[in-house]
């Protein structure tokens, strides 16, 4: 089959045609199905967060005072920047969670 598709190709070269084979890029499309469990996890993180700095000072951490969602950051798996080159992807919410402290 490889062969088949070598030769056919050699025809179209030798016809002149321009054929440039491109690597495949590979984007993410399935944002909104994530979206919900990242906003909850984000949120569960900042409350641990929020009850170690509030155990060490001690107090306690009330409602939510403010949030603030950031955007999504997609990328590929071991990538600083870009996000078509690998198949693999890291999703990455940036969230600020402001609480109430109680004595």
């Amino acid at each position: 089959m490889v062969s088949e598709v070598r030769s056919k190709l050699d025809k179209l070269i030798a016809q002149g045609l321009n054929i440039k084979n491109n690597a495949p890029s590979y984007h993410f499309t399935k944002l909104n199905e994530i979206k919900p469990a990242m906003v909850k996890e984000a949120t569960t993180n900042a409350r641990i967060a929020a009850n170690e700095f509030a155990a060490n000072a001690g107090v306690k951490v009330g409602g939510i005072r403010n949030a603030q969602q950031g955007g999504f950051i997609i990328k590929d798996v071991g990538e600083e920047y870009g996000d078509t080159k690998s198949i693999e992807k890291e999703v990455r919410l940036v969230t600020t969670i402001a609480f109430y402290l109680t004595d």
